[in-house]
């Protein structure tokens, strides 16, 4: 495990055995508050510029991550943007356009691990 803060974080080894167990490209983690709308730390792939993935993270969590408003009063299974906001919303989103240019990505499902931090799981999108 890698250390993260002083502490152990399994985050790394989780995303990469998505990627591989999924046939994936990318597993980008993102721990956000989903109540107040506020993100903190992303992690992706070695290629992507990190002050960006953070950057990014911070501004469309708040503003459009397509599974905030869902996720910030359930706890249950793994959804796609699609399910949860309906499929023209998510083809029209700004989140989606927003993957799709950075990372490429054409599918995204959102995952909520059964590990609770401040009383609240993260989600692995």
């Amino acid at each position: 495990m890698l250390r993260q803060g002083g502490r152990a974080t399994p985050w790394p080894l989780v995303l990469t055995e998505l990627v591989r167990g999924l046939s994936g490209v990318v597993a980008v983690l993102t721990e956000a508050r989903w109540a107040s709308g506020r993100a903190g730390r992303g992690r992706g792939p070695p290629r992507v510029d990190r002050a960006r993935l953070e950057a990014v993270s911070r501004r469309y969590v708040k503003v459009s991550h397509p599974f905030a408003r869902y996720y910030a009063t359930a706890s249950d299974t793994a959804w796609t943007p699609a399910e949860i906001n309906g499929s023209a919303a998510w083809r029209h989103s700004q989140f989606r356009s927003l993957a799709r240019e950075f990372f490429g990505t054409q599918y995204i499902l959102g995952v909520l691990p059964p590990v609770r931090s401040r009383g609240r799981p993260p989600s692995v999108s």
